[in-house]
């Protein structure tokens, strides 16, 4: 899509992973708190993403510093 669309139109994801939501904190009291910190703990930085963090990257990709990026995915896992 990015080639056929290029120059005029970036295509590119932001692909987040888990991201930490009262729909997640939910889910957490049903697979249990231990598998949960098991499963954080796993993740380089220890925690899971924040709705900010995955705004912030989708901001970046919309300013004028990201004019160079295209046809990419952009992961938004803190770690």
């Amino acid at each position: 899509m990015a080639n056929a669309l290029e120059p005029e139109v970036r295509v590119n994801s932001v692909l987040p992973g888990v991201i930490d939501t009262a729909m997640i904190r939910e889910d957490v009291l049903t697979v249990g708190v231990e598998c949960a910190e098991r499963y954080r703990d796993r993740i380089p930085l220890e925690r899971f993403v924040k709705p900010s963090d995955v705004a912030d990257v989708a901001v970046f990709l919309a300013g004028d510093a990201a004019i160079t990026a295209a046809a990419r995915g952009w992961w938004s896992t803190v770690g």
